[in-house]
């Protein structure tokens, strides 16, 4: 999962958005529930302001089963952030200010 998850990145950074939402939802579809893949998929339609309503689904999965994964908390504040609703988006980024988890874990983004 790691490699194609870096692929996943490396499509993204050079401007592939569009490979990068493929191959994150094939991975979805392989291994469905999973928090890791539901957070990159939900952060990166929410980064590129697509399918904001799929990207709150998405987020939302992955916080009910990793509540105080810092990654997955960025992924909200910056979903509610996109929607417009930036007061809300604050209460996120204490603990990504931080660029640790609630309960002091330091996880890289995605």
């Amino acid at each position: 999962m790691e490699l194609r998850l870096n692929r996943v990145f490396f499509y993204e950074r050079t401007g592939r958005e569009d490979a990068a939402i493929r191959d994150l939802r094939a991975l979805l579809a392989q291994r469905p529930g999973d928090a890791h893949v539901q957070n990159a998929l939900g952060y990166t339609l929410a980064d590129h302001n697509r399918d904001l309503g799929e990207a709150r689904q998405l987020i939302t999965a992955a916080l009910a089963q990793t509540p105080d994964n810092a990654a997955t908390l960025d992924s909200m504040g910056w979903l509610l952030f996109r929607e417009g609703k930036l007061a809300e988006a604050l209460d996120h980024l204490p603990a990504c200010e931080q660029g640790r988890s609630r309960s002091g874990n330091r996880p890289a983004h995605r």
